[in-house]
């Protein structure tokens, strides 16, 4: 009888903990997305993303960094998804130099600014890319 009552328990223990790991992961999913539309620095150089709506349908942003030393290079690219409202996502890609590049191991800050056009309600993103 007591063997019936502890794998009863055992059964319900387990039903209880995937349950809370079941919301503990959607919730952490949920935070992620809220972080990336609020455009908080990304983990990747430092990005900060930092824009502007002005009038007429046109945005200017800033973005800035640090590169690890002043031999990194990056392009910029602006892709504004035609849908209501519109889907804007700046993409940075990131060259690091060649192994035979002799390069001075200092901090360099990189800066860019830009605009694009895109309604008010356009949703701005930044995408770092190495």
């Amino acid at each position: 009888m007591k063997k019936k009552y502890l794998f009863i328990g055992l059964i319900l223990s387990l039903i209880a903990l995937g349950v809370v790991t079941f919301f503990l992961v959607r919730n952490r999913g949920e935070e992620e997305i809220v972080e990336d539309i609020n455009n908080t620095p990304t983990y990747k150089y430092d990005m900060i993303l930092e824009k502007q709506y002005k009038a007429d349908n046109l945005w200017e942003y800033k973005v800035s960094g640090q590169f690890p030393n002043p031999c990194y290079t990056a392009s910029v690219e602006e892709i504004v998804r035609e849908s209501f409202p519109e889907q804007v996502t700046i993409v940075i890609t990131v060259s690091k130099p060649s192994e035979e590049m002799v390069c001075a191991q200092v901090i360099s800050e990189y800066e860019h600014e830009d605009s694009f056009t895109a309604s008010e309600q356009a949703v701005v993103k930044l995408e770092v890319i190495d």
